[in-house]
């Protein structure tokens, strides 16, 4: 295995006010785990993480780090004492701050990459996340879900792909960056069209209920 695969940050956005869910909707509960949606998020890339930590067949390291801001303390009390998270201070101001926060951690960390996932995004399971880690290992470009025939998060990003973010501001994530990978032919796309299941409202939790 190269060098440049020896660690991957995995960071699980999670800093966001809810305000169209009217409360703190990662503490809400899913029926199909009976756990918080952070929680199950959480567990997921967890199980992933020691899954590749623990074979010894290719030289990758992960890190899992959530990101938290909105509702951080009741989220914090959630997750397991052992989690390792950081609090944006700035979530007020978009998502593209939880992202710089991201990548500036993983830059700081002098990881190979960064793969960005959201909280909310209730439908992907460990073997979708794997398979997109598969495909970064394969290909050793930034690597993208794509739904609703576009990119998306989750998505892996390359450590000289991480300076890219500055050019992001607001309540806009990683689809500026992928959008111009894209562009360059500098992106390879999982079909993943259940990571356009993400939960933003009360309706939506309650449709994903009856799925």
């Amino acid at each position: 295995m190269s060098k440049q695969h020896k660690k991957l940050i995995i960071a699980m956005l999670a800093a966001g006010g809810s305000r169209r869910f009217k409360g703190a909707k990662l503490a809400a509960t899913l029926p199909t785990s009976q756990k918080a949606i952070i929680f199950d998020s959480y567990a997921k890339l967890k199980q992933l993480s020691d899954r590749v930590n623990a074979e010894d067949k290719i030289n990758l390291q992960l890190e899992l780090l959530v990101i938290l801001g909105g509702h951080h303390t009741l989220l914090q009390s959630i997750l397991p004492d052992t989690a390792h998270y950081l609090v944006n201070t700035q979530w007020a101001q978009g998502l593209s701050t939880s992202v710089k926060c991201a990548a500036h951690y993983a830059q700081q960390q002098q990881a190979s990459g960064l793969m960005i996932t959201l909280a909310d995004q209730v439908a992907i399971d460990v073997e979708d996340y794997q398979q997109l880690l598969l495909l970064w290992l394969q290909d050793k470009q930034t690597v993208a879900s794509k739904y609703l025939n576009e990119p998306g998060v989750p998505a892996i990003f390359n450590d000289d792909d991480l300076a890219d973010f500055s050019m992001i501001n607001g309540d806009r994530g990683a689809k500026p960056v992928l959008m111009a990978h894209q562009a360059q032919n500098r992106l390879s796309l999982l079909p993943l069209d259940c990571a356009a299941w993400d939960i933003d409202t009360r309706e939506e939790l309650a449709r994903w209920d009856q799925k």
